[in-house]
């Protein structure tokens, strides 16, 4: 009796141990696939910005999908008026920055799927952070916290490019955190 009373109990904890894990492999698949589904639906919510003016302005270059760094006079021109205003072409570019700024801090409190937001539009953050860099430079003399985690993460991605390239986008990386 001795012996099948052993075999129940190793079965029995057999049993748990697979019941413990598929627990565990539920849990973990739940929180992926929310935070999946969340950050569809955040991402979903950059179409609903109101962008028009921004969009229209050849001098803001927001659709272009170059790397150019727009110059500060440039850039103050269009954003601010001449007693210092954010005009409604700069309020939609802020609300562009912001959004991307909001994405890349759900992305680093772990709120929102990093795959999904690379996916969704890391070239075109990356781009659009620099090329405004100079005025994003020039906000923060005012204003210290100005889309510094954006600028941050992109520094960051631009450093793993370089790793994964090799070193072959070195210079363009340096050119872009000395502001050049």
């Amino acid at each position: 009796m001795e012996t099948l009373e052993i075999l129940n109990t190793i079965f029995y904890a057999i049993a748990t141990l697979v019941a413990m894990y598929g627990l565990y492999v539920n849990i973990i698949v739940n929180f992926f696939y929310k935070q999946l589904i969340e950050t569809q639906n955040y991402l979903a919510k950059f179409r609903e910005l109101n962008l028009d003016e921004l969009l229209k302005d050849e001098d803001l270059c927001f659709r272009k999908t170059d790397d150019t760094t727009l110059p500060l006079e440039k850039i103050k021109a269009k954003v601010e008026d001449k007693e210092g205003h954010i005009t409604p072409v700069g309020n939609q570019l802020f609300d562009a920055l912001n959004f991307y700024e909001s994405v890349v801090r759900g992305v680093d409190m772990g709120l929102y799927h990093e795959g999904t937001v690379m996916k969704w539009g890391k070239m075109t953050m990356m781009r659009r952070t620099k090329r405004y860099m100079e005025y994003i430079e020039y906000r923060r003399k005012t204003k210290e916290n100005a889309w510094i985690e954006l600028t941050n993460w992109v520094k960051r991605k631009e450093l793993e490019e370089i790793k994964s390239s090799g070193g072959k986008k070195f210079f363009r990386f340096w050119q872009f955190y000395r502001g050049v």
